[in-house]
């Protein structure tokens, strides 16, 4: 991998104009203590009916909401929300075949307490389609495939160098598309009339978890204190 190491720099550079650290002297400290200090509930163990009901139960709390938002950004509201039988703390928004797809794995409903935690990771898969990420990211991939092709070509391994590059650029932008999608989640839950301090609990639930309990959603979907005081700040705008 030593001789990609500028392309990845690059990739980097890029995606630094796209997003940049929010952590922030005392700011930082007081959400460290927050993830320190709060009392996070014991999950509530449902099994796959409870889960499918309460699932039901949030996305007609949220249908007046969600409407508006499609409205708004002029898209259909033609989404399918699956559970899949699998206890990882995960859940993603895909299209396949056309159709705009959200699962959610049974060991995430049932690894939160509060139907907030729930709501919350349910609008962020949502917005990602609302938001046209998994289209971005693809198009990122290609531009990331172009750059890393070039990049290998010089090495004379153009092929792999393509490779690494679309695997760069996918993982690099990834960020500004979460706290994206964090954003319209948080007001998507507000304009439902749910509790966003119930909600957060869902962020620091994975922190607490940290590197001993990886999942495919930790890995994808930023969870440190970064992402944290993004939430504070986007929870005061939309109270303010």
């Amino acid at each position: 991998m030593k001789k990609y190491k500028h392309l990845h720099l690059v990739v980097i550079l890029l995606a630094s104009c796209a997003s940049s650290p929010v952590q922030q002297g005392e700011n930082l400290i007081a959400v460290n203590k927050i993830i320190n200090t709060s009392h996070i509930k014991k999950p509530i163990r449902r099994n796959t009916a409870d889960s499918q009901d309460l699932i039901t139960k949030i996305e007609k709390r949220m249908r007046p909401s969600l409407d508006d938002l499609c409205i708004e950004y002029k898209i259909d509201c033609d989404w399918e929300i699956s559970q899949e039988i699998n206890m990882t703390f995960n859940a993603y928004a895909t299209i396949k075949d056309g159709k705009k797809k959200i699962v959610l794995f049974t060991g995430l409903v049932s690894g939160v307490h509060y139907e907030e935690e729930l709501a919350f990771v349910l609008a962020h898969e949502i917005a990602h389609h609302v938001s046209n990420h998994i289209n971005e990211s693809k198009l990122r991939g290609y531009a990331g495939m172009a750059l890393g092709g070039v990049v290998g070509a010089s090495v004379g391994d153009p092929i792999s160098g393509a490779l690494y590059g679309a695997a760069v650029a996918r993982n690099s932008f990834s960020v500004s598309q979460e706290i994206e999608a964090d954003l319209i989640a948080s007001k998507i839950l507000t304009n439902a009339e749910y509790d966003l301090n119930k909600a957060k609990m869902v962020l620091l639930r994975m922190n607490r978890m940290g590197s001993s309990f990886y999942t495919e959603w930790l890995a994808s979907h930023p969870s440190g204190p970064d992402r944290i005081l993004k939430f504070e700040e986007h929870a005061n705008e939309i109270n303010y």
